[in-house]
């Protein structure tokens, strides 16, 4: 899957795209996760307090490939 935001990195593994959103956290990764219900105060939790644990981004685009097929 590439990365639904910029498409500039793909992995067939969304645990690594969420890891490359979460490390991008510019203002349109981060407009393109809040439009996905996902809240800027939770992803800022997740980035300097989790780093690495992007299950919830990773759970998203899953479901989105899923929807989409790919």
């Amino acid at each position: 899957m590439k990365c639904p935001v910029c498409g500039k990195y793909a992995s067939d593994d969304s645990m690594k795209v969420a890891e490359h959103m979460m490390r991008k956290f510019d203002e349109q990764h981060i407009d393109w996760m809040e439009a996905h219900g996902l809240k800027q105060l939770v992803l800022n939790g997740v980035n300097e307090n989790k780093k690495g644990n992007y299950r919830l981004l990773a759970q998203l685009l899953d479901k989105m490939a899923t929807k989409t097929g790919g």
